[in-house]
């Protein structure tokens, strides 16, 4: 699921962009698509650890037969 989510949004963002260019130069903004990519692994790490955080002591608490 993360990686479908970070490449649909990847692919999104880049629509996104690639239809203000000329306006982001209006503004005096690059008119460049840059790609973050220190702060998609950040997320993608960050969502990893939570989701393991939150996952790990429920295996542990139904697979020892408390969870019935």
């Amino acid at each position: 699921g993360m990686a479908i989510g970070t490449a649909g949004g990847a692919a999104v963002g880049w629509l996104a962009t690639s239809g203000t260019r000329a306006a982001m130069s209006n503004w005096g903004l690059p008119p460049c698509f840059a790609f973050p990519v220190p702060a998609v692994l950040e997320g993608a790490f960050g969502a990893l650890a939570f989701a393991l955080l939150v996952a790990v002591p429920a295996a542990f608490f139904v697979t020892r037969g408390k969870g019935t």
